[in-house]
C-alpha cells in the first residue's frame, strides 16, 4: 500500500484549501470564501494560527471582490490580529518568522483599513530589524510602501447569504469568546502588549543570535 504523502493531501478533492482556491479561479466568489473561512475555522481549531490567518485574507478578498468592504475589512482585521498573536508568540523563538509574521500583519491591517495600527506594527518591526541585522532593516523599507488601494465597493449590491454569515460567525466566535476570558475586549490590546514587552523580546532575539 503506497503511503500518502503532503502533495497528495493538496490534491485531494476534500481539502478545503484546494477547493476553495478552485472556486476562487472559477469566479465564485461567494463559495470560494465560505470554503475559505471553513478552512480557517479548522485551522484555528488544530492551533494552525498561520493558515487560519491566510485563509481568512483570502476569504476577505474573495467578498470585497462581491462587493463588501466592511466584511472584507473585519476579516483582514482578524487576520492581521492572528499575525500579530502569533508574532508574540515567536517573539523568543525564531527571528525569522517572528518579524515575518509582524509584516504580515503590518499589510493585514492596511488592508483593513487600520492605518494606525498598521504603522504601530511598522515602527516595531523597523526597530527591531535594524538592532538585528542592517540587511533586514534594508529589505524591510519596502514595507513603507503603502498596499495598493482597492477598488471601492458597493455595499448596496452585497448580498450576504445564511450560510456565509454562519462561516464569518463560525471563525470569528471561538476568537470572541478568547478575547473575553482574558477580559480584553479590544484585540487591539494586543498590539499594546507586545510593545510593552519590547526590551524583553529584543532581548530573547539577540541570544538566538549568539
Amino acid at each position: 500500500m503506497q503511503a500518502t504523502t503532503w502533495i497528495d493531501n493538496i490534491a485531494e478533492e476534500s481539502n478545503l484549501w484546494f477547493n476553495a482556491v478552485k472556486a476562487e479561479e472559477g469566479g465564485e466568489f461567494d463559495h470560494a470564501a465560505i470554503l475559505y473561512l471553513k478552512d480557517a475555522s479548522q485551522c484555528l481549531s488544530k492551533g494552525m494560527q498561520l493558515k487560519a490567518a491566510l485563509s481568512s485574507s483570502c476569504a476577505a478578498s474573495c467578498i470585497h471582490r462581491m462587493g463588501s468592504q466592511v466584511r472584507a475589512q473585519q476579516l483582514y482585521a482578524e487576520s492581521a490580529q492572528i499575525y500579530l498573536e502569533k508574532a508574540q508568540s515567536l517573539a523568543g523563538v525564531s527571528v525569522r518568522e517572528f518579524l515575518w509574521c509582524l509584516r504580515e500583519s503590518y499589510r493585514a491591517f492596511q488592508h483593513a483599513g487600520k492605518r494606525e495600527k498598521a504603522e504601530e506594527v511598522h515602527r516595531y518591526y523597523l526597530s527591531l530589524a535594524g538592532r538585528i541585522d542592517p540587511f533586514i532593516f534594508a529589505d524591510s523599507l519596502s514595507m513603507s510602501e503603502p498596499v495598493q488601494a482597492e477598488k471601492e465597493s458597493n455595499e448596496e449590491h452585497f448580498q450576504e447569504n445564511q450560510t456565509m454569515t454562519q462561516a464569518i460567525e463560525l471563525f470569528l466566535e471561538p476568537r470572541r469568546d478568547e478575547y473575553r476570558k482574558m477580559s480584553a475586549s479590544d484585540p487591539r490590546k494586543a498590539a499594546d502588549r507586545l510593545q510593552r514587552r519590547a526590551p524583553n523580546n529584543e532581548k530573547s532575539i539577540i541570544n538566538q543570535l549568539g
